[in-house]
């Protein structure tokens, strides 16, 4: 016997087999739906067009001029009968008077005594009511019958299921032969009032459409609108019409609903042992089955990701990223053979647990690691990035990660400077370290020896750190009427403090204003109106604001050479499974080499303090001495100063943002700046009086600003937004701020940070402005002439300051585009030295 007879209620919401998934696009869904209907269209169109036919035909006309001359009238007819029947209908409707009567309680003791049996965990009911005699019900019965089973031949109620409800075994209506008596019956589970729940909520319509033709039902309207929805008559209406029931059968009566589908899965997974045991994400789903539910697709794989892509790790405060290349410079290039030492060096960190996943860090000590286009393709993937002869593969990695940071034309939309210190070319693998202290943060060196030792090149390290904003000594020198001073040495945080947030080396709070993921731990994932967003927007593999999955990389299998197995890869995210998933449908042999990983942009600033603050003092002065009226604190040099650097941040040094707190700082938190970061410019500030629109923050994050009427405006600036995780770099004593190492993960490296970058940050004719790029971070470029011409305006009700020229304190020093891995992923590139090793497959065995 065919076992897909008995599980075809395991279909997955994309069901390959049923008509409505083989039929493609909708003209072949729009088909079916009519055919389904042959019967009313032949009734309602199709009669009055013969008919009219005839008539024409009869009185001399030839055949095809009749079928031509017959469709306009027939289709006058078919609209007069449809709003006749309409009308019929209403007026039938309008003569029900709905019985809302409380249930004898002699009859409602005989049913609920038959309910609820010893060892049973289903219960039935039985209710007969009696049809209205108008002639129009006999046209709405058949009509609601019939869209419930077309709903069903289309798909669009899966076999084995009604809408979402899970308390439902099986119903049936029926109509007695001869009689007004219809009957429907039930086999459920749980109590009664969970079950008429479930169908006032998630089926209403349908339960309107059908009982709506009975006496005494609620009031409806058309048909299936209304009625059912009024949840408390509709119970009592039910109650008032069931009969106790003498008998009843149900196979698995100890059973609830969702128990029966979880063991026919079980089964239909040993049916399809071999395709299960071929694919990780089916192996997964199957296991889960055993105590649990498959993980749904939108549920985050938190020990596949990993962990800075959850947080800062700001408990983590001594951190260091240190770049390597594959081979010594000069050697090998355009070479791309997988280089085995690689690997085996891959598969080392693997097997000693180094690299951490999941949004629980280790307390001490955190590994991540990731990848270069260039170093990527020296592991195996050389056709995956276009660099290797021939066409490459349907779907690999987009051109911008492929060309990188250091691509000519990608500099040029940067607006980066022609040499940098280091790129990609320099960095085939990044580690990025973080520990707890300095005692933890001996084992960077420990690493730094292995992957030393086992061949690769140590190509840089760039020493990172977290120092706290001191909001005492901000306050206190404004309300002096002093200026801040410059730290004289780095002071980074203690791990063990509070969570406060850090600065950077210009001085302000930084971080206050990021996306909440749907999904990640804690505050990260809170959802929120203005920040929310879901996870495929940075994470590959999961769906994005629009809900469709974001290109991944995939890996079109067999592979023959390299000895890359990618079987250990997960299925593309259109075929991972699902609550009830299929294990009987043949899934492709392309594997998601992206899956559970992100796009990471790192970008070395250094940051001029000193001349940031020297142009501050400068233009502190003239404006003082010019008594220019908008100026809020004319006369006193400090706090002018700081006005001036608060409109070019968009917010105060301690993170109150300008929009609620136009004149002064709140002296507030900077967890008190996230708590009041929920506005919008089209309310708060519609024409930049006091964020101006050539701030920084309203650049990097516009909200509704570009075009405050569309209600669309956010959701268009949230496809922009970046997950930041970087920090403040030092010198090699860790005494010193240098600058700024930037780091975000993106799930689209043009959409997202080369977007902010070009068109938000870099333009100069940002939101209508004319030569104003950002007056906070842009760095110098390869053009000195946008240099000497930026300026940057502060807007006023009388009159407007413009500061010109605009001086630039940062300069791009370094950086690239890298690929941060999932977990299956990095055993992928691993190869052999982690696929063919006895000793891994116990950490394979664990994570499946």
């Amino acid at each position: 016997m065919n076992s897909r007879a008995h599980l075809l209620f395991a279909e997955t919401t994309r069901a390959p087999w049923l008509p409505i998934e083989q039929s493609k696009g909708l003209v072949a869904a729009g088909l079916k739906t009519l055919w389904s209907a042959r019967q009313l269209l032949a009734l309602s169109v199709a009669l009055p067009w013969l008919i009219i036919v005839a008539v024409l035909w009869l009185t001399g006309a030839s055949l095809p001029t009749a079928m031509a001359g017959a469709i306009a009238p027939a289709l006058v007819i078919t609209v007069l009968l449809t709003a006749f029947l309409a009308w019929l209908l209403a007026r039938d409707e309008a003569a029900n008077t709905p019985v809302d009567r409380t249930p004898s309680p002699r009859n409602l003791a005989a049913i609920t005594a038959r309910e609820n049996a010893p060892g049973f965990v289903q219960n039935h009911m039985i209710s007969v009511t009696r049809l209205r005699t108008a002639p129009i019900r006999r046209l709405s019965l058949s009509l609601a019958f019939n869209a419930i089973a077309t709903m069903a031949r289309l798909g669009l109620m899966r076999a084995g299921f009604l809408s979402t409800i899970g308390t439902i075994h099986a119903a049936r209506w029926l109509v007695l032969p001869g009689t007004r008596q219809l009957v429907f019956t039930s086999n459920y589970g749980g109590s009664w009032e969970s079950y008429l729940e479930d169908f006032i909520t998630k089926s209403a319509r349908g339960v309107t459409g059908v009982w709506s033709n009975t006496e005494g039902f609620p009031a409806t309207s058309l048909l299936f609108c209304k009625g059912a929805e009024d949840g408390d008559r509709m119970k009592r209406f039910a109650r008032c019409s069931m009969k106790p029931t003498a008998f009843w059968f149900s196979a698995y009566p100890d059973l609830a609903a969702a128990t029966i589908r979880k063991q026919a899965l079980i089964v239909s997974g040993l049916i399809c042992r071999q395709r299960v045991s071929a694919s990780p994400s089916d192996a997964e789903a199957w296991l889960d089955l055993f105590g649990t539910i498959p993980r749904p697709d939108y549920g985050l794989q938190y020990g596949e990701i990993q962990t800075l892509m959850f947080g800062g790790l700001r408990r983590h405060p001594n951190s260091r990223v240190v770049t390597f290349r594959f081979d010594p410079d000069g050697e090998r290039e355009g070479d791309f053979t997988p280089r085995d030492h690689v690997r085996r060096w891959l598969a080392d960190l693997i097997r000693d647990n180094v690299l951490s996943f999941g949004d629980k860090p280790p307390e001490s000590f955190v590994c991540n690691i990731a990848f270069s286009a260039q170093g990527l393709a020296r592991l195996g993937l050389a056709d995956e990035l276009g660099k290797a002869e021939g066409a490459g593969t349907a779907q690999g990695f987009p051109p911008a990660f492929a060309l990188g940071m250091q691509d000519e034309g990608r500099k040029r939309a940067l607006g980066d400077p022609a040499t940098l210190d280091w790129d990609e070319d320099k960095a085939h693998v990044a580690l990025l370290f973080y520990a707890k202290d300095e005692a933890a943060a001996h084992r960077i060196d420990a690493e730094i020896a292995r992957a030393k030792g086992a061949g690769l090149v140590l190509s840089g390290q760039i020493e990172t750190g977290l120092s706290s904003f001191d909001l005492d000594a901000f306050k206190n020198a404004w309300n002096k009427g002093d200026q801040l001073p410059e730290k004289a040495t780095f002071a980074a945080i203690q791990p063990e403090g509070n969570d406060e947030l850090s600065d950077e080396p210009f001085g302000f709070v930084d971080g206050i204003s990021q996306p909440l993921v749907r999904g990640f731990p804690g505050g990260h994932g809170a959802a929120d109106p203005v920040h929310a967003v879901e996870p495929g927007e940075f994470i590959l593999g999961y769906s994005d604001n629009r809900g469709h999955f974001p290109p991944s990389p995939m890996v079109e299998g067999p592979r023959g050479t390299g000895g890359l197995d990618p079987t250990v890869l997960p299925a593309p995210a259109h075929e991972q499974p699902c609550q009830y998933p299929d294990f009987s449908a043949q899934n492709s042999h392309v594997r998601d080499f992206g899956r559970n990983g992100s796009y990471l942009v790192i970008r070395q600033l250094g940051q001029d303090v000193s001349g940031f603050n020297a142009e501050l003092d400068s233009l502190a002065h003239k404006i003082c001495a010019s008594g220019d009226v908008i100026n809020p604190f004319a006369g006193n040099l400090a706090r002018t100063r700081e006005w001036i650097a608060a409109k070019m941040v968009g917010r105060w040094r301690d993170g109150s943002t300008l929009v609620d707190n136009p004149f002064r700082p709140a002296f507030k938190t900077g967890q008190d700046a996230i708590a009041a970061n929920s506005f919008l410019y089209k309310d708060a500030d519609p024409q930049g009086q006091r964020c101006p629109f050539g701030a920084h923050v309203r650049r990097t994050f516009p909200r509704d600003s570009l075009a405050q009427t569309d209600p669309v405006e956010l959701s268009v600036s949230n496809r922009h937004r970046l997950l930041r995780r970087g920090r403040p770099y030092l010198d090699k004593e860790r005494k010193t701020a240098l600058g700024t190492l930037f780091m975000c993960f993106n799930a689209d490296i043009e959409r997202q940070f080369e977007f902010v970058q070009q068109t938000w940050l870099g333009s100069p004719c940002f939101h209508g402005l004319e030569r104003e790029p950002d007056p906070f971070v842009m760095h110098h470029g390869q053009d000195a002439s946008e240099h000497r011409n930026a300026r940057f305006t502060i807007p006023g009700r009388n009159a407007a300051i413009t500061i010109n020229p605009l001086q630039r304190h940062v300069t791009l020093r370094g950086g690239g585009y890298f690929f941060m891995p999932g977990r299956r992923a990095l055993w992928f590139l691993a190869g052999p030295a982690f696929t063919a090793d006895p000793a891994m497959h116990s950490l394979k065995t664990a994570a499946d």
